[in-house]
């Protein structure tokens, strides 16, 4: 929808999203494999009856995927343009994506938060709650926030991105809230 949406700022605008959307999708794959390894992490702590094994199971993983994703963020706030160079020559989309990178690393870490999060309560048997809360956070929250900022405040591709940045950080304090309280207790295994 983002992406849709960004199209109506025009071909600079799309191409600098693009850009952006690349490399942050490439540094969101190490929160997704966290999120992976602390989902089975969890699970056997869930299947050996092990209630703080459990918690920390979770919580080591959603700490590391922060710290993970906080060593992307320092790259797109330090090297942005030569990072845009990787994807394009073009010098116009290199300095529009610029911006938008750093837009990127303010949510780089609540990105990674709600992937491993997800992860940990995949592992602890809860799925409805992470579906629940991208709905939300997604839906309700990220795109009419970015609408908003683009369109009637006119901050354009920054906008747009700073909804969706606002919409994961939704997300990523749901999910991490959700599984803290899950984990408080011992969980029943599947």
């Amino acid at each position: 929808i983002v992406t849709v949406l960004m199209s109506r700022l025009g071909t600079l605008a799309l191409g600098a999203h693009n850009v952006a959307l690349t490399l942050i999708s490439t540094t969101f794959q190490v929160a997704v494999a966290l999120g992976a390894a602390t989902a089975v992490r969890v699970g056997h702590a869930v299947g050996r009856s092990d209630a703080p094994g459990t918690r920390r199971s979770g919580l080591t993983g959603i700490v590391t995927g922060a710290g993970a994703m906080l060593a992307g963020a320092a790259l797109f706030l330090t090297v942005p343009a030569h990072l845009a160079r990787v994807i394009t020559d073009e010098a116009e989309v290199i300095a529009a994506a610029v911006p938008l990178f750093a837009v990127a690393a303010a949510f780089q870490i609540s990105d990674g938060v709600q992937a491993v999060a997800a992860g940990a309560l995949r592992g602890a048997g809860d799925t409805r709650w992470p579906l629940v809360a991208n709905l939300v956070g997604h839906y309700a929250i990220g795109v009419p926030l970015g609408a908003t900022l683009a369109f009637t405040l006119d901050m354009a591709a920054v906008g747009l991105r700073g909804g969706l940045s606002g919409g994961v950080s939704a997300v990523g304090i749901g999910l991490t809230a959700r599984f803290a309280w899950l984990s408080l207790r011992p969980i029943a295994r599947a």
